[in-house]
């Protein structure tokens, strides 16, 4: 009997996982990578200025697009084993390329702020992050399903790339031309 239950259990999970897929928009191709979200693709939408705390002092953030400086977004946090590998090559590619007028900004989320902070330490980051404490933006305003991603916002604060997963130089290349024109 309580197999035939947990049976159920899971049969009635899995069709309401579908249903809600359905409804939501499914399966969504960005950048290089398939991603599930829970709406339609964000490349072209609008995004509004925020700010959040940073994530290792007590100041406010605001992202650089308030200020019309196209931006790329760098998700992660420290629990992310993909990030792991992502983050030190970011940091290293913000720091050793030219990228005329664009800013990275990072965004450590759904994380605890001390391991962010120390994780982004290890791993010689050096531009502004901020500390997305329930995932806010990345859930809420970025509808993001996982981590590591990359976003590229224009000086309007428009999105023109999503990357879910770790970003190459190459896609990090094409993305910073995007926003800069």
């Amino acid at each position: 009997m309580m197999f035939l239950s947990i049976g159920l259990g899971i049969l009635m999970a899995v069709s309401l996982i579908t249903v809600v897929s359905i409804f939501t928009g499914g399966a969504s191709k960005t950048g290089s990578t398939t991603t599930l979200f829970t709406h339609e693709s964000i490349d072209g939408r609008t995004v509004e200025p925020f700010s959040l705390p940073a994530l290792e002092t007590s100041a406010t953030l605001h992202v650089p697009w308030t200020h019309g400086t196209p931006t790329v977004l760098v998700f992660f946090a420290s629990w992310c084993t993909a990030c792991q590998t992502e983050l030190p090559a970011v940091a290293h590619y913000e720091s050793t390329h030219a990228h005329d007028g664009v800013a990275f900004f990072g965004m450590d989320s759904n994380d605890v702020q001390s391991l962010g902070a120390a994780f982004a330490r290890a791993h010689h980051v050096k531009f502004p992050s901020a500390y997305d404490n329930n995932g806010t933006v990345a859930n809420g305003t970025f509808f993001l399903s996982g981590l590591p991603d990359t976003v590229f916002v224009n000086a309007k604060g428009v999105v023109k790339e999503l990357v879910s997963g770790p970003i190459t130089n190459a896609q990090l290349d094409a993305g910073i031309r995007e926003i800069q024109s």
